[in-house]
């Protein structure tokens, strides 16, 4: 398995790199929702951060 998961880590590292930002982006927020989707760490108050272009969110205001 460890064999099998470096090597799909080896081809998603090639896809992401040649991919603009803006897709890089969507696609790197899509694998941290599946990952969050199976991870362990589901219910605690951080464990899936995505980005959003500048000026989509609302930045926390002290």
């Amino acid at each position: 398995m460890k064999d099998t998961m470096e090597e799909s880590l080896l081809c998603l590292e090639a896809a992401l790199g040649e991919m603009d930002e803006a897709t890089r982006t969507l696609a790197l927020n899509t694998i941290r929702r599946r990952l969050h989707a199976l991870s362990p760490f589901l219910s605690e108050p951080v464990d899936c951060v995505l980005w959003l272009p500048t000026g989509k969110g609302a930045g926390k205001r002290l």
